[in-house]
């Protein structure tokens, strides 16, 4: 067995020059070979692929229909659609709140002196001053948003006002620190 049973190693900037990586001028050669590589696989491959895609999307498409028929759907927006837990952001970092931990988030959120609103299976819980409305948003792990409207709310280019996160470290004082969040959120925006 000689140095070499186990492969050779590519250079680092060879694979640069044939890739195209980083600061790297693409070789012209492997551009045209990736290329001819990417038209034969779309050829050969690309209907039965764009099928089991679509095939993969409408199944999920289906279990979301169901599970918003049977979950708590959360609205944290006048004119925006209510979301399951684990939508929009939440499903691109999986940083959604456990089950077990919506229950306190509401209970703080309500402590604060939001109103809890349940109409079927969509929760809004907000918050009204004399021209603005507040909607929590409690689906995050580690904190609640709160999301401000002008009051009352009417379809426009400026209709949010602000936000601003409330961390679920907070312990003490929570309604002053609340209020001194809300008044700084008014101000800046």
């Amino acid at each position: 067995m000689g140095p070499y049973a186990e492969g050779f190693a590519i250079p680092r900037g060879l694979i640069h020059h044939l890739t195209g990586f980083g600061n790297a001028h693409h070789c012209d050669v492997s551009e045209a070979a990736f290329r001819l590589g990417r038209k034969y696989v779309e050829r050969e491959f690309g209907e039965a692929e764009r099928t089991a895609q679509q095939a993969e999307d409408a199944d999920k498409a289906r279990v979301l229909a169901a599970r918003r028929t049977t979950e708590t759907l959360y609205k944290v927006h006048p004119f925006s659609p209510p979301e399951l837990v684990d939508e929009g952001s939440r499903s691109w970092f999986g940083t959604c709140r456990a089950a077990e931990k919506i229950s306190w988030a509401e209970a703080r959120v309500i402590s604060l002196g939001f109103s809890r609103h349940l109409d079927g299976n969509v929760l809004s819980l907000t918050l009204e001053r004399e021209d603005h409305i507040i909607f929590a948003d409690i689906r995050d792990e580690k904190k609640i948003t709160f999301n401000i409207f002008k009051s009352p709310p009417k379809k426009s280019k400026r209709l949010k006002k602000g936000s601003f996160d409330f961390l679920d470290s907070i312990k003490h004082d929570l309604q002053s620190k609340f209020e001194e969040r809300l008044s700084t959120a008014l101000l800046l925006f």
